[in-house]
């Protein structure tokens, strides 16, 4: 819902910031974005595509039902994001804590916020949360509170806890992850559980202090500070992070700087 579809995207973070600590290893990494239609095709990422393909209602195939995900060896991974409601949203999967959830990546904003189980029940009913509790990975920011509205009239609101989260090949160990204790009526009947904003930190709506978004956390450990999105119509696109793939993209040394 947040998306901006059928476009190249290109976005460099330069300047210094107090970053939480990440793991990754100076590569990079791509995300391929799929269509629900197309992940019937697609063989790697076992974990995941089982997840979508529950999901999105779809069969799951016998044999994926009894493979389970390689080991990861190399961290320049493949994800998927599916993309729903005639292109208007991609959901990609996310390990946030020990939890898996499917997140809308959003340009436009810098808040990383999740269902929780601080919702009531009749609300995360058919979502994947963030379980706050004694089993709990993280840790609350004591104080801490976000409060955040789109454009279109949606938002969420809640408590603000430090966790790991994994996209991909690459890792923030202490990521502010953004526990929603309500949310308008708009993302319940969507197939999200919350939204990782990949803006600049300055709009991030965390109080009294705002917190680095999880591309500020993962930038410095980068080939390079970027991330480039490709997402097309009902086809196969990429979020590929670290490096600009030139059978992608051209970009011009006159308008981008490093």
């Amino acid at each position: 819902m947040k998306t901006v579809s059928y476009l190249a995207i290109v976005v460099a973070c330069t300047g210094a910031i107090s970053a939480a600590p990440s793991t990754f290893d100076k590569r990079s990494f791509s995300l391929n974005v799929f269509s629900g239609r197309q992940l019937n095709q697609y063989n790697d990422g076992a974990t995941a595509r089982r997840k979508a393909l529950s999901k999105y209602g779809m069969d799951i195939p016998a044999a994926l039902q009894r493979r389970q995900a390689a080991p990861q060896t190399n961290v320049t991974a493949t994800d998927i994001a599916v993309t729903e409601m005639d292109d208007l949203e991609y959901l990609s999967p996310v390990l946030v804590g020990d939890t898996a959830v499917m997140l809308d990546f959003d340009t436009g904003s810098s808040d990383l916020w999740v269902f929780s189980n601080l919702l009531p029940s009749a609300v995360t009913a058919g979502h994947d949360v963030y379980d706050i509790g004694s089993n709990s990975t993280g840790t609350e920011l004591q104080g801490s509170s976000w409060q955040i509205s789109y454009a279109d009239g949606s938002g969420a609101q809640g408590l603000v806890y430090a966790d790991k989260v994994v996209v991909g090949g690459a890792t923030a160990t202490s990521q502010a992850v953004e526990a929603a204790t309500s949310i308008s009526t708009e993302f319940v009947s969507e197939n999200s559980d919350g939204l990782m904003g990949l803006g600049f930190g300055i709009s991030n709506t965390i109080r009294p202090q705002k917190q680095p978004t999880f591309f500020e956390n993962i930038k410095a450990s980068l080939q390079l500070p970027v991330f480039a999105v490709s997402l097309k119509k009902n086809a196969t696109g990429t979020y590929d992070f670290g490096f600009i793939d030139p059978n992608k993209y051209t970009v011009s040394p006159d308008n981008f700087a490093f």
